[in-house]
């Protein structure tokens, strides 16, 4: 009896206190990760479909672009996340009554989006294509529909793994995205019937029907992520002061270089109050034998 209770307690400090393993910091990653995998997918999918090399995709690329799938069936996992983390004591950046029904509507939309993109990938090795003449019509704004879209939701991705506010410049590719949309009424190659053309051009059309309705879940996602980001009072970029590496960016935090002209050291110095735009542009101090010159 004393051997379980050892056991037991052992295992609860080393869970609790030691080693603590938290079923929302999952949560919170697999909503990032999920949106970056749509996003890799839409940045690639315009250059695939429509290069004209003939050339097919290495295993490594072809796995990479259906990375997305995993999106499709991740409903179950995502939802036993969320009533676990309903449970759980606050912890790390996690305050109480974190908004933990908020990754589930986002991992909703992303399962809508996956769905749709699912279908776009069908048409990367499809055996009827469009031909060139009506391909050429398409590119360009299929391209930038693709493009901008997946550029939006790695900018949301990172926004949610970062915990800070989405940038302004994700407005601005929605915003790119949303008006290529309106351009598919006005191009010629959506009058493919009067050039005796509607059965070649069916394909392609599609591709940019489907890429319309990506570009909508793209935007309702944005809108989630950040309801998201309010209602968990992530901070804003500028409050970010983490590189990308996950080392402290000092360069934003105002830090001052010194190096040790005798042996080539360097040493950070950390200045409270001291922002990045009032330090100094930073140049390679001159050497030593200059030095030693120069006071001659």
């Amino acid at each position: 009896m004393s051997t379980i209770l050892i056991g037991t307690s052992s295992a609860v400090i080393i869970c609790f206190l030691i080693c603590p393993v938290w079923v929302g910091r999952d949560l919170h990653d697999l909503t990032a990760i999920n949106l970056e995998k749509l996003g890799n997918f839409l940045e690639d999918f315009g250059v695939e479909y429509f290069k004209t090399s003939g050339d097919g995709m290495t295993d490594e690329k072809k796995a990479f672009m259906e990375e997305f799938k995993t999106v499709i069936n991740s409903k179950n996992n995502e939802d036993s996340l969320v009533n676990f983390a309903n449970w759980e004591p606050r912890h790390g950046h996690f305050r109480y009554r974190h908004p933990w029904s908020q990754y589930q509507r986002i991992g909703n939309l992303a399962r809508h989006c996956a769905s749709t993109i699912e279908a776009l990938s069908g048409y990367l090795h499809a055996e009827i294509q469009a031909t060139e003449e009506v391909r050429s019509r398409f590119e360009g704004i299929c391209m930038k529909m693709s493009i901008e879209s997946g550029k939006a939701l790695k900018e949301l991705s990172s926004a949610i793994n970062r915990m800070t506010q989405p940038p302004s410049s994700t407005k601005s590719h929605l915003d790119a995205s949303k008006s290529t949309t309106r351009d598919l009424n006005s191009t010629p190659g959506i009058s493919l019937c009067e050039d005796n053309q509607f059965s070649e051009g069916i394909p392609v059309a599609t591709v940019a029907s489907l890429l319309t309705d990506v570009v909508h879940y793209a935007e309702k996602i944005a809108e989630l992520v950040q309801g998201l980001a309010s209602l968990a009072r992530f901070k804003t970029a500028g409050d970010d002061k983490m590189a990308p590496n996950g080392k402290p960016d000092l360069a934003r935090q105002g830090a001052l270089i010194l190096r040790c002209l005798s042996k080539g050291a360097e040493h950070v110095v950390m200045i409270e109050g001291l922002s990045s735009p009032s330090l100094p542009e930073y140049k390679d101090p001159p050497s030593l034998s200059t030095v030693q010159q120069s006071g001659e």
